[in-house]
């Protein structure tokens, strides 16, 4: 099985608009946060709330030596994310609760919840 493969479900999970497809698809390891946000109009701290998340699920890495900022590790194909199916989130409504919900707590099912449910 592919890396690809194997983060589809976790991708799925977190990458749910199609605002969070298009900050994670411009994740070019040369683009600071702050250009994200100029570019796509979407707030630089929700985006930096996102770009965590996606480190913390494998779908990005942070900066390295060749690369001065967050990369992403897949391509939205790769993923199984085709952007133009997946929602707009909700404009006005701060991203906290959904930008700073720990993995653990997005991807696990509740307690007595079937996982394959």
């Amino acid at each position: 099985m592919s890396a690809a493969a194997s983060a589809r479900q976790t991708a799925k999970a977190i990458i749910d608009n199609s605002e969070k497809a298009l900050v994670y698809s411009k994740l070019n390891g040369y683009t600071a946060q702050s250009k994200l946000a100029d570019d796509t109009k979407i707030p630089q701290k929700t985006i930096s709330n996102w770009v965590g998340l996606f480190i913390e699920a494998g779908l990005a890495s942070e900066p390295t030596a060749n690369f001065t900022n967050q990369r992403a590790l897949f391509t939205l194909r790769e993923l199984g994310i085709d952007m133009a199916r997946l929602k707009q989130r909700k404009q006005g409504k701060p991203e906290s609760s959904e930008g700073q919900t720990s993995l653990g707590e997005k991807l696990l099912p509740s307690a007595g919840e079937d996982e394959n449910h």
